[in-house]
């Protein structure tokens, strides 16, 4: 599709890192790439859609290619009954996801009003991470409109990282370095906070929206109206 690789992402991320003294490993350099494709896929995530039959029941599976504990299915995702015009959407009140110990899947969408019947389908949409190709035959998914904005997200956590390089004041090999450890950690984070504002405006986040990737793969167990478990709550009850 002409997406770019991993490869381009490493090339952009020296580009803008400058890091002439290679403090950063490849393998930090990756971390950090990898950390900007994962707070990505939740700003603008990946999507896939399947039909599915309906088996009788008001239960049923998710899906293969379903990410436990990151999947979520967006508003107009559950399109049932199918082929009308225009599309019928089910409304969140209509479903839910129920997190069962026994069933064959971990999460299972749980219709609570119109349910297709054995042999009638309905089509699903849900959300699931980017992938970097490790190469020009492989799949990648970040369109190459993003190339620029990950990048420099990418670039915001290796600076993050080398500014955490310069607090360690027991490394030998800071005492060479002509400029004095704790101005190039403030200068860092500085920057780090420049390429991370520059990805945010591309994208119109609010700083709110800006939270470190981290802590993006945290799941209510219990929900906030009954403290019922094994259910996820969605967006009008957080």
């Amino acid at each position: 599709m002409g997406e770019k690789t991993r490869a381009d992402y490493r090339n952009l991320l020296s580009n803008l890192l400058q890091d002439n003294a290679t403090k950063l490993t490849a393998s930090a350099r990756d971390d950090a790439i990898n950390a900007a494709v994962t707070f990505h896929s939740r700003v603008k995530p990946d999507y896939r859609r399947r039909s599915i039959t309906g088996n009788g029941s008001s239960t049923i599976g998710t899906p293969t290619g379903w990410h436990n504990d990151w999947s979520v299915i967006p508003s107009e995702g559950l399109e049932y009954p199918v082929n009308k015009i225009p599309p019928t959407y089910l409304e969140e009140d209509d479903w839910l996801l129920k997190e069962s110990p026994t069933a064959s899947t971990k999460y299972q969408i749980v219709f609570l009003g119109a349910q297709p019947g054995t042999g009638e389908t309905f089509n699903l949409k849900w959300t699931i991470p980017h992938t970097l190709s490790a190469g020009a035959t492989a799949s990648a998914t970040i369109v190459t409109a993003h190339y620029r904005p990950v990048g420099m997200l990418a670039a915001s956590f290796a600076l993050e990282a080398l500014a955490a390089f310069y607090t360690q004041s027991g490394d030998s090999t800071i005492a060479v370095d002509s400029m004095n450890p704790q101005t190039k950690e403030q200068g860092y984070d500085r920057l780090a906070g420049r390429w991370r504002k520059r990805y945010q405006e591309y994208f119109g986040l609010s700083d709110d929206q800006i939270a470190p990737a981290s802590v993006w793969h945290d799941v209510d167990r219990l929900s906030s109206w009954n403290k019922t478990d094994f259910f996820i709550h969605r967006r009008k009850w957080r």
